[in-house]
């Protein structure tokens, strides 16, 4: 659980309305807020096509939470990604 956390810079994915269903990915961010691990596919996930999983993952990767001085190290959790046909 990612209690009394949110993120200072958002992952954001372009998938131009192709795609319809979710994308999890379990995460682990460390106390300054950097994630340390990021990996697609996690339970709940409905997207089959790898390729959008992989950028779910680089994306969480590249953003970044805010730093929490007495959370664990690392702390753990899942980011969902919802994706709907345009």
């Amino acid at each position: 659980m990612m209690a009394q956390r949110s993120f200072t810079s958002r992952p954001i994915i372009g998938d131009d309305g192709r795609h319809s269903g979710k994308v999890v990915v379990d995460i682990r961010v460390d106390k300054n807020g950097n994630v340390v691990y990021a990996r697609g596919g996690g339970r709940g996930t409905t997207v089959v096509d790898q390729n959008l999983i992989q950028k779910c993952e680089e994306a969480v990767k590249n953003s970044h939470l805010n730093p929490l001085e007495n959370a664990p190290d690392p702390q753990i959790g899942q980011v969902v990604f919802v994706f709907k046909v345009n």
